[in-house]
């Protein structure tokens, strides 16, 4: 578990640490999910992504408030399934840090990551935010879009990933 960041509320100092997620933080993630986007995968789908693909999971010390997983497109392409940070965790670098490590991890697999940005999922209680401005300042290039979709990719620099 490595220690990310402090940041300041009203009353205490938080620390929101990251790690390799695993199939017991399914239900976590689908309680995070839900309460963000109204939406999740099965905690039974969830169980199993997080344990055959990279994922990174954000505590503020025992409640979840961030976290990335991932799921093989191909034997070398990972797709970035889903990303989410909670609300009151945004703009703090929080984001970054979740794609930087869940790359990290995918690099060892992987020779590309795939992510998709949609203005059509719906979410619940808040402003849809698009995340392609982060992807891009992280490297990752147009591949496709629609009028209300992105499809970003990034190469792994280094990576040992299987090859086609």
């Amino acid at each position: 578990m490595w220690a990310l960041f402090r940041r300041e509320r009203r009353t205490a100092q938080a620390t929101v640490t990251v790690r390799t997620g695993s199939p017991a933080d399914a239900p976590a993630v689908r309680t995070l999910a839900n309460a963000e986007l109204g939406r999740s995968p099965t905690e039974t789908r969830l169980r199993e992504l997080l344990d055959r693909y990279p994922s990174v999971l954000a505590f503020d010390n025992a409640t979840l408030c961030g976290f990335v997983f991932g799921e093989a497109l191909s034997p070398d392409i990972i797709e970035m399934a889903n990303l989410l940070v909670g609300a009151g965790y945004r703009n703090q670098g929080l984001g970054t840090e979740l794609i930087r490590r869940f790359e990290a991890e995918a690099r060892n697999d992987y020779r590309s990551v795939i992510a998709a940005n949609s203005e059509l999922w719906p979410v619940v209680g808040g402003e849809k935010r698009s995340v392609v401005a982060l992807y891009r300042r992280l490297g990752y290039r147009e591949l496709y879009s629609t009028p209300d979709t992105k499809v970003l990719v990034k190469e792994l620099a280094g990576s040992s990933g299987a090859s086609g």
